[in-house]
């Protein structure tokens, strides 16, 4: 499955979820993102400066999410990000093959986490 049909999926299926189910479920990512960015600190702390870009990348998506979240939680009129342009937004971070699939990862794992809550 490419990175674009991931997005695709995730975005369906995040599309047909109720408010509280949408808040469960990006909670999850934002988890998950933290846990790769986390892979960036060993190459951090020798100098890399791939990595550093790596990890400022994960910290900008989980800036997404939480704000997206936040606007949810906090029931704005609006959510921070039209629901259909909010995973589209999240593809613009997959700027490189590894990229895409530490975020693939962290989308499915999530989604897999979320529907074990739900049974």
């Amino acid at each position: 499955m490419t990175f674009a049909e991931v997005i695709q999926r995730f975005e369906a299926e995040y599309l047909g979820l109720n408010e509280v189910d949408k808040t469960k479920y990006l909670s999850l990512l934002c988890f998950y993102i933290t846990i790769i960015a986390r892979g960036t600190y060993p190459e951090l702390r020798q100098g890399d400066a791939r990595s550093a870009e790596m990890l400022m990348t994960f910290n900008e998506a989980v800036h997404r999410v939480s704000s997206q979240l936040c606007s949810i939680l906090t029931e704005e009129d609006e959510p921070t990000y039209p629901h259909n342009v909010f995973f589209p937004m999240l593809a613009n971070y997959g700027t490189n093959e590894q990229l895409q699939a530490e975020l693939a990862w962290a989308l499915s794992r999530a989604w897999e986490i979320f529907l074990n809550s739900t049974e």
